[in-house]
């Protein structure tokens, strides 16, 4: 990931501009993260989840989290428990470290499957 990639809060999406900041200064909770070169940083405020290469969940933004549940239960957990294909608006990758950056579409109520510890709202 390069400096003219566009770099992103893992939790609420502000953009920021490349710096030595690893935490976001807007809402301070996220780790700062360069999309892929070539590539659209999430909407600040949008729907996602960051994961492992083998699409385990590691990050989830506080409006995926509205519609997934807490973050503490998404976790570790393989991204297609949570939800179906058609939730997913778009894949890009993300990082350091290396990531898949998934953009979900909204509303998300009546894609995502039931899955232990998930409750549809």
């Amino acid at each position: 990931m390069g400096t003219d990639a566009p770099r992103f809060c893992s939790r609420c999406g502000a953009p920021e501009p490349p710096s030595q900041r690893r935490i976001c200064p807007a809402c301070g909770k996220g780790v700062l993260l360069f999309a892929g070169r070539g590539e659209q940083a999430p909407a600040r405020g949008g729907a996602f989840v960051v994961c492992t290469g083998e699409l385990h969940v590691s990050a989830v933004s506080e409006a995926a989290e509205r519609l997934l549940g807490p973050e503490e239960r998404a976790l570790g957990r393989p991204l297609m428990e949570l939800v179906d294909e058609a939730a997913i608006a778009r894949v890009g990758t993300c990082g350091p470290p290396p990531g898949v950056l998934v953009m979900l579409r909204e509303p998300l109520q009546d894609l995502r499957k039931e899955a232990p510890g998930v409750r549809k709202r």
